[in-house]
C-alpha cells in the first residue's frame, strides 16, 4: 500500500538532485554577491540569480507533476494494452471521422461482418455518406452480413423513442426494414450474377415461393433479425475487430430533445482476440437466437422495388 507521504518524498527527490542544489546554490551566490556589486553589475548579477533560483524551485515541481502524469497516463495504456482495446473513440459524435476510417479499415480487412443495433439509418441509408471499403464489403454478395435490429413494434421501441424524447426512433427503424436493406439486398444480388437477375424476373409481383426465397437468401449472402429486449450495446463485428458503445436508459437533462442519446458515449474498439470480444460475440449470438427473422420479408421487398423499377413503377 502506498503511504500517504509517499508524493511528499517523491518531491523532496526531485528537489535534492545535484543539478538543482546546484542552480539554487548559484542563485543564492549570484544575488549575494549583486549586493555588494557596483552598477551595472549588480543589476545584472540579481537577475541571474533570481532566474536560476526560480529554475531551482519551479523545474523540480513541473517535473513532479509531469511524472506523475506519465505514470497515470503508462498505466492507462498498460490495461488497455492487457484488455485488447485497440482505440477508445470520445464518441460517434465527437470522433466521428476517426471512427469512420477504424470501421473502413477493419471492414476492409474482413471477410463476415456482424451488426447489432437500434436502427443502422445511417449505415443503410442509399443516398447517405459511406466510407468506401465498409460500402463495398455491405453490397459484396461474398460477405456473410447479419443484421440485428431493434423491433419496431415492440415496447422495448416504444421506451426508447420516449427516452429520445422526439427522435424519429421507430421510423428510423422502419425505414431501414423498409428501404435501407432492401436496397442493399438489390445491389447484393445484382453481383450475384445474370442467374439470380434470370430468378428476380420469374419472381412473381405478389410473392415468392419457398424455393425461390432460398435461393434469393442463399445468393444475397444477408440475413435479418429483430429482436424485443431493451438495446444495451451497439456492436460492429469484423473478423479482426469489435467496435462497442454502450446504450442506456437514462438521457442528461441537459440533453437536446430529439438527440439520438447513442451518439455521446465513447466507442471502444477491441481486437477480436480480446477476452472482451468472447463476451461481446456471444452476447451477438444469444440475441440473435432469441429474435425473430424476417429475411425472407426484406427479401421480397428487394425483389418487389427491383420489379417495379423495371416496369417503370414508383
Amino acid at each position: 500500500m502506498t503511504s500517504r507521504y509517499e508524493p511528499y518524498r517523491e518531491m523532496w527527490r526531485l528537489f535534492s538532485r545535484p543539478v538543482f542544489l546546484l542552480t539554487d546554490f548559484l542563485g543564492v551566490v549570484g544575488l549575494t554577491v549583486s549586493k555588494l556589486a557596483a552598477d551595472p553589475w549588480s543589476g545584472a548579477l540579481a537577475a541571474v540569480g533570481s532566474a536560476l533560483l526560480a529554475i531551482g524551485f519551479s523545474l523540480p515541481v513541473a517535473l513532479f507533476y509531469q511524472l506523475r502524469a506519465n505514470a497515470e497516463s503508462l498505466k492507462i495504456l498498460d490495461t488497455c494494452n492487457r484488455a485488447g482495446i485497440r482505440a477508445i473513440f470520445k464518441s460517434r459524435q465527437a470522433d466521428s471521422e476517426e471512427l469512420r476510417e477504424a470501421i473502413d479499415s477493419a471492414a476492409a480487412r474482413s471477410s463476415e461482418i456482424k451488426l447489432m443495433g437500434v436502427a443502422f439509418r445511417s449505415i443503410f441509408n442509399p443516398s447517405g455518406e459511406h466510407t468506401r471499403q465498409f460500402r463495398e464489403r455491405l453490397d459484396d454478395p461474398r460477405i456473410p452480413l447479419r443484421i440485428l435490429l431493434l423491433n419496431p413494434d415492440s415496447d422495448a421501441a416504444k421506451r426508447r423513442a420516449m427516452i429520445e424524447k422526439g427522435n424519429t426512433t421507430i421510423e428510423d427503424i422502419r425505414f431501414t426494414i423498409n428501404h435501407g436493406i432492401p436496397s442493399t439486398i438489390q445491389e447484393r444480388l445484382k453481383r450475384g450474377g445474370d442467374s439470380i437477375s434470370v430468378s428476380l424476373q420469374q419472381a412473381t409481383k405478389a410473392t415468392l415461393g419457398a424455393d425461390c426465397n432460398q435461393k434469393e437468401i442463399s445468393a444475397c449472402n444477408l440475413h435479418v433479425h429483430l429482436y424485443d429486449i431493451d438495446p444495451i450495446a451497439l456492436l460492429m463485428i469484423f473478423q479482426e475487430s469489435v467496435f462497442t458503445e454502450q446504450y442506456h436508459l437514462g438521457r442528461p437533462k441537459a440533453l437536446r430533445s430529439g438527440s439520438c442519446i447513442g451518439k455521446h458515449v465513447p466507442v471502444i474498439e477491441y481486437s477480436s482476440a480480446a477476452d472482451a470480444c468472447s463476451f461481446l460475440i456471444r452476447h451477438f449470438e444469444e440475441i440473435w437466437n432469441l429474435s425473430k427473422d424476417i429475411t425472407e420479408d426484406v427479401l421480397k421487398l428487394a425483389v418487389h422495388k427491383t420489379q417495379n423499377m423495371r416496369e417503370g413503377v414508383t
